[in-house]
Parts: C-alpha cells; structure tokens; sequence
C-alpha cells in the first residue's frame, strides 16, 4: 500500500502575480517558470492540467488554438536552443569533447559514490 501524498494546496495565479509585483525587481522569465511548474507540482502535473484543460475546452474554440500555438511556440524555441547546442559542439576538438564526456561520467560516478557511502 502507498501512503498519499499530502494535498497541497496550489496558489492561484493571483497569488503568482502579486508576488511578482510586490517582489519589486525585475522579472527572470526562468525562475518565472520553474517557479510556476514548483506550484503544478513539476513538469508532468503541469502538462496534465494543460491536457486536461484543452481537453475540457470547446472544439474549434479560440482556447484550443491557442494553446496549440503556445505548445508550438514552445517546441520551437527548445528545437532552436538544441540546434545553437549543437553547433556550439562543432567548435570543440575531439580532445575537448572527449574530455568534458569523461568529466561528466566522473562527475556522476563520485556523486553517486558520495551517496552510497
């Protein structure tokens, strides 16, 4: 048997935004976003919520488009940010490559050696 998790009451947008305006600086889009899917409580609950409410939206409806159009947007950014990745990559010599794979592999093996001992 699994216990249930606690049922953590979610802020409303409201809540988001006035935090933001009383915060009195300026706006970090990243920490706006990893703050926003904490209180969906990750990335699988948000996409979930964002299923469950274009499910529940009228067909043809402006929401359903656009929701598609921000989906969209979204993957086009990420697909931009992993083509810059990659092309970034091309600069390095295979030396460097091999180098900088070889520190990740021993950067993973002492973290999880760190947490077995």
């Amino acid at each position: 048997m699994t216990a249930k998790k606690p049922n953590k009451k979610k802020p409303s947008v409201d809540a988001v935004l006035k935090a933001i305006r009383d915060s009195g600086r300026a706006l970090d889009t990243s920490e706006l976003a990893t703050e926003l899917l904490k209180a969906f409580g990750g990335a699988q609950e948000f996409a979930a919520s964002f299923r469950q409410e274009f499910n529940d939206a009228p067909a043809g409806g402006i929401a359903k488009v656009k929701m598609l159009e921000s989906v969209l947007r979204i993957v086009g950014q990420a697909a931009a940010k992993n083509k810059e990745a990659l092309a970034n990559l091309q600069d390095f010599t295979d030396d460097e490559l091999g180098d900088m794979l070889n520190q990740v592999v021993n950067d993973d093996g002492e973290e999880e050696s760190k947490g077995k001992g």
